[in-house]
């Protein structure tokens, strides 16, 4: 089933800056510069959206209890807000969906962890021979589903509680080493199970002087390295103090101790390509940026479930209980690389190492991360090897935008088609810093070649004249080439008239059409149009 992606931008709100500055590349001579200088990536800052609930569903809601997982509203036009729900596979909607919702095909995209992970576990880095501990529910390995995600040979379990499962115990559990859904599958773990629901500290220092004892057992190249909570030390809960003590000893016994109150949390865009770190968003309840803080996936995931009529449970809204297993895998996987790492080492290398969106947000980087763990220790070539392969995978769409052929409402448009695209980085062609489109051809062949990814695509706005894709291909360039037309109304064409000799796709968009397309009826979309407006002023346009 093809599922178009940009739909699902319905949960979200697009800041877009669609300005055609001068932004000079690195080159390898004056000539390229002047090429490529005309070349830039689009801004996108992309905001959570909060849909309108609908006859008792409300967004971001959980719906996947046993009592409480039948949806009887009529949701066929509400695409934002079926997204925006987090279900199970046992979830039952006894009316229509929209026709792009998928339940079953979100509920496999959630399972994998994205940002490159699977380049990772290609190279064998998948935590083995590292040797951890978790603290968290308890897990229900009598579960009959359990020996087909987890590596239970692995797995050394402790239940300090009469209760057999948690659902947030075996979450955590396949966010770290689940076969299809952990960052580190292969990782050696002590997991101490304990009665979280209890608000009393006192069972969290409990289980490390258990981790304590356990470590004076084990062998030297077997001992517990580490130790990860989804929780942190909360004053408002019993005997926090305690907790900090324990802590310490820890620590003392060169134990690290890691809580999920380090890093951020953000969301992958529904159907988005994970590997591509322009499809994340700070969930609606986090906020934006935050200095010197990594924020981590933690919606827009699959976990596995506890319950016997319920094997998995995509999360939309998410949360920071999410961020530590998807972190204490990799630092499982950097430990294993170079065991001299300490606990500041790791915390530098996870910030050093982060990507940096428009908006200024990090974002943790598992390829960029391991990679510079394997340089400190001299394997600088198998660290390039997957850096490489990160770079040969990125996708970039080039538009070339002629502004002297366009009027405002002709750059919303394009402004909401552009940011739309969650599957590759765009970057905008000013073709006025251009005679003709031969250059154009040889300036993106140039920044392309500089870049090392894929040329997903080439769309025109504005630019007349331009060669036909039999003619493009002729010149030894093999692009998939659209000429997209923005439409004041269904009568009017502001610029490029259908040309006899081109060739290739031609799409049509309307001012209005594309926020029509992607919204719900209360659904809206804000461009900053930094090129038409100096003041930045917003423009909102309604459906």
């Amino acid at each position: 089933m093809k599922i178009s992606k940009i739909i699902y931008l319905s949960l979200f709100m697009l800041l877009t800056s669609l300005s055609i500055s001068v932004c000079a590349e690195d080159s390898a001579d004056n000539s390229e510069t002047i090429q490529t200088s005309a070349i830039h990536p689009l801004k996108i800052i992309r905001k959570m959206n909060f849909p309108q609930e609908v006859d008792g569903v409300k967004p971001f809601g959980y719906y996947w209890f046993t009592k409480k997982n039948y949806i009887n509203a009529d949701l066929s036009r509400k695409l934002g807000l079926i997204c925006s729900l987090t279900v199970g596979d046992n979830t039952i909607f006894t009316k229509p969906l929209p026709k792009e919702y998928d339940q079953n095909l979100l509920i496999e995209w959630g399972k994998y962890p994205g940002l490159n992970i699977d380049i990772l576990r290609k190279h064998g880095f998948t935590g083995k021979g590292a040797v951890i501990a978790y603290v968290d529910a308890p897990i229900g390995k009598s579960n009959p589903d359990f020996k087909k995600e987890y590596a239970d040979n692995l797995i050394h379990y402790v239940n300090n509680t009469d209760v057999d499962s948690k659902m947030h115990g075996l979450a955590v559990l396949s966010l770290l080493l689940g076969k299809g859904i952990g960052t580190a599958p292969e990782v050696e773990l002590y997991y101490y199970a304990i009665a979280t629901w209890e608000l009393d500290q006192t069972r969290h220092s409990e289980a490390l002087y258990q981790i304590i004892e356990k470590n004076k057992m084990l062998e030297d190249n077997k001992k517990i390295r580490m130790v990860g909570f989804s929780d942190c030390i909360d004053e408002s809960e019993k005997n926090a103090s305690v907790f900090k003590k324990a802590v310490k000893a820890c620590e003392k016994e060169g134990i690290m101790v890691w809580f999920c109150d380090e890093y951020g949390s953000v969301s992958f865009i529904p159907y988005s390509n994970k590997n591509c770190f322009e499809s994340l968003v700070p969930e609606y309840w986090w906020g934006s940026k935050k200095p010197g803080l990594v924020c981590v996936p933690c919606a827009g995931r699959t976990t596995s479930s506890a319950l016997d009529e319920l094997h998995y449970i995509y999360w939309a809204k998410g949360g920071l209980s999410w961020a530590m297993p998807y972190v204490i895998g990799l630092y499982a996987i950097a430990i294993e690389i170079d065991p001299t790492l300490t606990q500041e080492n790791l915390r530098k290398l996870i910030v050093d190492t982060a990507y940096v969106n428009d908006e200024g947000l990090s974002i943790v980087n598992p390829v960029g991360f391991v990679a510079e763990v394997l340089k400190k220790v001299g394997r600088d070539s198998e660290a390039q090897v997957m850096l490489n392969e990160v770079k040969a995978r990125t996708k970039y769409i080039y538009a070339v935008i002629n502004k002297g052929n366009l009027q405002k409402g002709d750059l919303n448009a394009i402004g909401n088609r552009l940011s739309q695209i969650t599957d590759a980085k765009v970057l905008v062609v000013d073709a006025s810093k251009f005679t003709d489109s031969q250059s154009i051809l040889n300036a993106i062949q140039s920044d392309s070649k500089n870049r090392g990814g894929v040329v997903a695509g080439v769309e025109l706005y504005g630019v007349k004249n331009f060669p036909s894709s039999s003619k493009i291909k002729d010149l030894g360039f093999h692009w998939p080439v659209k000429c997209v037309n923005v439409l004041k109304s269904p009568l009017s064409l502001y610029y490029f008239t259908r040309d006899k000799n081109y060739s290739g796709d031609i799409i049509e968009i309307g001012q209005n059409s594309v926020i029509k397309y992607i919204c719900d009826s209360k659904g809206y979309l804000n461009i900053s149009d930094k090129a038409l407006n100096k003041k930045h002023k917003k423009i909102k346009t309604k459906q």
